[in-house]
């Protein structure tokens, strides 16, 4: 890779790390893109993208507390 594309690739990754939401935000439509299926209204994907976070969290949260009711149940 020339220094001009590596220039421009470094420019181009810290104007979309920048900005996290966007980058969630092309994430989620190449994700959309990828699996086929219709990316949401531009009015709407802020919501939708804030709701699959939600949704991920909440999917973290439970694992970690299934499994340490796991554990904890293992142990007595």
């Amino acid at each position: 890779m020339t220094t001009a594309a590596t220039a421009s690739l470094t420019l181009s990754s810290r104007k979309l790390m920048g900005n996290p939401v966007k980058t969630l935000l092309t994430m989620m439509r190449i994700f959309h893109y990828v699996v086929g299926i219709t990316a949401p209204d531009k009015k709407h994907e802020k919501q939708i993208l804030f709701v699959w976070i939600g949704v991920f969290i909440g999917l973290v949260v439970l694992t970690v507390l299934f499994t340490r009711f796991i554990i904890s149940e293992l142990i007595k």
